[in-house]
This record gives structure tokens, sequence and C-alpha cells, in this order.
């Protein structure tokens, strides 16, 4: 009975088959055993895009097919499938800002949506000083060494004799001006000496109420 099973097995093997895709011309005829090899390398078989599972729902022919080309008057080659590859909205790209230290690998079809947000975009200072930064150094430059940021005098809200621009502020370049001007070191020697007469008044009352008890 098993050796009849293997004969019948080793029959059915052998038995004459066309290609699964010969309603799409393909011209394959050949042993059962023969047809999944063929199918891995048949030019008319159906294939489905390398992307799907990354949502591609293209299905087409492995094959090339040729076009007469009416502009360079001979036949040019197209692959249904590698012609789908080469603009496939599921393919991975790598950001155009990858130079700049981007890592983002994002799908052809959100590239436009990342590059619209990515943190390594090229941006220019909100402030006008003519820096161009990429987005995610912007607070950095503003705060460290842009020129053009608005800052507040440390004495603004102690005396009214300092007396600020721009809306209650110095740009960061005019405040270095002011702060090595004498009417700002005179303003911090004053504050030193009143820091420094508290703390004298304060250890003064200490001692004398150390003496009294």
């Amino acid at each position: 009975m098993l050796i009849s099973s293997i004969l019948d097995l080793v029959q059915i093997n052998d038995l004459e088959v066309r290609c699964p895709s010969s309603h799409a011309d393909c011209p394959w005829i050949g042993r059962l055993s023969s047809e999944e090899s063929h199918l891995a390398t048949c030019d008319y078989a159906t294939v489905q895009c390398e992307h799907e599972g990354r949502g591609c729902a293209f299905r087409g022919e492995r094959r090339s097919v040729y076009i007469l080309s009416p502009i360079l008057s001979c036949l040019t080659s197209h692959s249904f499938l590698s012609d789908h590859l080469m603009g496939c909205q599921h393919v991975l790209v790598a950001c155009s800002h990858a130079h700049a230290g981007c890592s983002e690998t994002p799908q052809r079809g959100d590239i436009a949506s990342h590059l619209s947000s990515c943190s390594y975009r090229p941006v220019s200072c909100p402030n006008g000083c003519g820096s161009t930064l990429s987005f995610r150094e912007v607070a950095s430059h503003r705060s460290t060494v842009c020129p053009n940021e608005p800052l507040v005098c440390p004495h603004q809200e102690a005396t009214s004799e300092c007396t600020p621009t721009c809306e209650g502020r110095y740009r960061r370049e005019a405040l270095m001006t002011h702060m090595n001007s004498p009417d700002y070191v005179r303003l911090e020697i004053q504050q030193l000496r009143q820091r420094f007469e508290g703390i004298i008044g304060a250890q003064v009352t200490s001692v004398m109420a150390s003496r009294s008890s």
C-alpha cells in the first residue's frame, strides 16, 4: 500500500503542467514537481510589492515589457514591479536633513509631512539676527549667543535709573554694552554696599541680642 502511494505521488509529480500564468502568455510547460521553482522566477507571475507589510497594495507582473518610445524611436524596457518600486509611497527614505543629524526614515508618502516638522530642518533666527540654524538649536541660540535676543537688565526692577529700550528690554548686544557702562558699575557697587550693610547690620543685631540675654 505504501509503495503504491509512493508510485502514485511520483506519477503525479511527473505530470506535465502549464504555468498558472499561462493566461498571461507564459510559455512554460514542465513537470508538476518543478512548478514551484518556476513560479519563484516566472516573469509572468503576479507578485506583490515587497513593502506590502507597510500598507502597499500593489500587485503586478514580474516581467519587463518593451514599449516603443516616440521620443527615442526605439523599444524601451519597462518592468511593472521595478517601475512601481521607483515610485512606491511605502518605501522607506532617508530624511534630506540626514547630513545634519536626522536619523528618521519615513515612508516616501510621509516625507513631506516629516520635513515640515523635522527638528533638523534649517530655519532663520526668529530674532532676525541673520543666523541660519537647525530648528532644534533655536532655543540654545537665543538663550546663549543671539545678539538680538531681548533681555532685561538685572537692575531694572531695583532702580528707575536703569532705563531699558525696546519695550523694557535690551538686545543682548546692547545689554553687554550697557553692563560695561559707568552707570551700571555704579549700580553694581551700590547693590553690593547695600548687601554688605545688611549682613553687618544682622550680625551686630545678633551680637547685641546675645549680650543682652
